[in-house]
């Protein structure tokens, strides 16, 4: 993981989980990438694609992947088990699903 990538998931973090901070979702835009920080008393979603992604189009792709989350829970989160292989493959597919939202 690259340094400025694991920078930016601090920075993230930091920003939403500060004292005084009731942010539920949280955009920062650099010349580099466009992020976004999603939390509810459920989940914490990070996201983070390049430059020239709208605002619009990282937040509706984090949806999508809630969405998919949701249907395939039980698949994609280990529940009082050891991680089986099929485990592992939707876990790949849910990181390859969610690169190809962010690069369309």
């Amino acid at each position: 993981m690259s340094s400025s990538l694991l920078s930016l998931y601090h920075t993230l973090h930091a920003s939403v989980h500060a004292k005084n901070a009731h942010l539920r979702v949280h955009h920062c835009i650099s010349r580099e990438s466009i992020s976004l920080a999603w939390v509810t008393p459920l989940f914490e979603l990070y996201c983070v694609a390049g430059p020239h992604v709208s605002r619009n189009a990282l937040a509706q792709s984090a949806n999508k992947v809630i969405q998919w989350i949701r249907r395939e829970e039980e698949r994609v989160f280990i529940i009082g088990g050891a991680v089986s292989k099929q485990r592992l493959l939707v876990l790949n597919q849910l990181i390859d699903y969610s690169i190809g939202i962010l690069v369309q």
